[in-house]
């Protein structure tokens, strides 16, 4: 077992803006999110939603974090996830609902290889 961070730079997203998404390879698997972390600067209102298939169903979501100001820290209860062609990405979708910051985000995970 093995715990490793992983950093995204995510690039940024315009002020009062919905929806945008961003897919992700996962390295290793079996594996399981433990840790999720974000920075939004310079932006006081962003959300992120984390999906483990892109269809982006209320089944399929892993993490949700609504009014975000500036940077989150949070512990979670992964989900796993396999070595599946359907499962081998993440999908990301942010909203940033500040109405005159831009979003920079940076989401880094904190993954454990099972």
């Amino acid at each position: 077992m093995t715990i490793k961070k992983v950093e995204y730079r995510l690039g940024e997203i315009p002020a009062n803006t919905l929806n945008v998404s961003f897919e992700l390879k996962l390295e290793k698997q079996p594996c399981l999110i433990r840790e999720v972390h974000t920075q939004g600067e310079p932006s006081t209102n962003y959300s992120i939603r984390i999906y483990d298939r892109s269809r982006k169903w209320l089944l399929d979501k892993v993490y949700e974090k609504a009014g975000i100001n500036k940077e989150s820290h949070e512990i979670i209860t992964g989900r796993i996830f396999y070595e599946e062609p359907e499962k081998k990405k993440i999908w990301i979708v942010a909203d940033n609902a500040d109405t005159t910051n831009k979003c920079s985000l940076l989401i880094t995970l904190v993954i454990e290889e099972l």
